[in-house]
C-alpha cells in the first residue's frame, strides 16, 4: 500500500515536472535521461516476476537523476525510487539500504526520512534476513518517529524481529489466540 502511493506521488511529482506547451516532447522523443519514470510500467513482467534488467536499469536512472538534482525538491523522490527499485532487484538490497540511509540522513526533516528509516529496517528483515540490524532500525525509527503511522507496524516487527525462540508463523497464531481470549 506505501510503495504503490508512493509510486503513485512520484509519477504525479514527475508529470508535474515535466515540460508543457511548445517546448513539451513527443513520447518517442522523451531522453530517458529527462525522465527515468518512463520505465516504472514495464518493471514487472507479465507474470508478476520482476524484469531485472530494466529494474537495474530504472533505478539507476532515478539515482542519476538524484546526483543530477541533489538541491531540488524532488531529490529525496528519486533516491526512494531507486532505493525502492533496487530493494527487489537480487543481490541489491545493502544498495537500497545505503540509499534509505542516505535519504534519511540528508533529508532528517523531508517526508520520505521516515519511511526510509522503515524501510531499511524491513530491507534488513524482509531481504538480507537480518533480524538483528532490523531489530535495530526498528528500534531507531520507533524512537525517531514515535507518532509516525507506521510506528505500530515497526512496533511489531521489532517484536518479531526480537523474538528469537518461535517462528513467525507461530507469532502470529499466538498473537492471534491473545486477540481471541481478550475480547
Amino acid at each position: 500500500m506505501l510503495k504503490k502511493g508512493l509510486l503513485l506521488f512520484t509519477i504525479t511529482i514527475l508529470l508535474a515536472c515535466s515540460p508543457s506547451g511548445e517546448a513539451q516532447q513527443s513520447e518517442k522523443e522523451l531522453n530517458l535521461k529527462d525522465n527515468p519514470g518512463i520505465l516504472d510500467d514495464q518493471l514487472v513482467n507479465e507474470d508478476g516476476t520482476i524484469n531485472i534488467a530494466l529494474s537495474d536499469s530504472s533505478a539507476t536512472l532515478y539515482n542519476k537523476a538524484y546526483q543530477a538534482h541533489k538541491a531540488d525538491s524532488i531529490a529525496p523522490y528519486y533516491l526512494m525510487k531507486a532505493a525502492d527499485i533496487q530493494r527487489h532487484i537480487p543481490g541489491k538490497a545493502l544498495l537500497a539500504i545505503k540509499k534509505y540511509a542516505n535519504l534519511a540522513t540528508d533529508y532528517p526533516t523531508h517526508d520520505l526520512a521516515a519511511p526510509a528509516t522503515f524501510m531499511m529496517g524491513l530491507t534488513f528483515d524482509e531481504n538480507l534476513n537480518d533480524k538483528v540490524r532490523a531489530a535495530k532500525v526498528y528500534q531507531k525509527f520507533i524512537n525517531d518517529f514515535p507518532n509516525h503511522e507506521l510506528t505500530p507496524e515497526a512496533q511489531n516487527l521489532l517484536a518479531l524481529a526480537s523474538d528469537e525462540g518461535s517462528s513467525d508463523l507461530e507469532k502470529v497464531h499466538e498473537w492471534q489466540k491473545q486477540n481471541n481470549t481478550s475480547k
